[in-house]
């Protein structure tokens, strides 16, 4: 992480500078999913987008109200009933670098598991850059 990110305690809205993309496997699917995290305006929170779904709306908005399900991981769905797992480590790596606006697309049911742990989306993020 770059030293001269600081983020904590900060009054305004963050997102990224640039997409930051990665790949992987989804770790209770076994599936590739293509992961792509891209800037948001102010005020847009972090959505989610589900690309390999194209009849009904793919958008989920992150919320506690999102999270259906936090047995084995922690799955969120919008009201058309799409659902995407396995999103608390990417989360925890928002969180901690006070990224509050982003539109995450991926192409399947689950992001990937990367090593099992928030350090490679942390990393991921901090080489894309961050804005105010």
């Amino acid at each position: 992480m770059s030293p001269s990110v600081t983020v904590f305690n900060d009054p305004f809205e963050h997102t990224i500078i640039a997409p930051a993309i990665c790949a992987g496997v989804g770790v209770h699917t076994g599936r590739r999913v293509r992961l792509m995290v891209r800037p948001a305006a102010a005020g847009q929170g972090i959505v989610f987008v589900r690309t390999d779904i194209k009849d009904r709306d793919n958008r989920i908005p992150v919320s506690g109200e999102a999270v259906v399900d936090a047995r084995l991981n922690t799955m969120i769905a919008n009201a058309a009933d799409v659902r995407l797992s396995t999103i608390e480590h990417l989360m925890a790596a928002l969180s901690a670098l006070g990224i509050s606006n982003a539109v995450i697309e991926v192409d399947g049911p689950e992001l990937p598991i990367l090593d099992g742990s928030a350090l490679p989306f942390v990393q991921l993020l901090d080489r894309a850059g961050f804005r105010r």
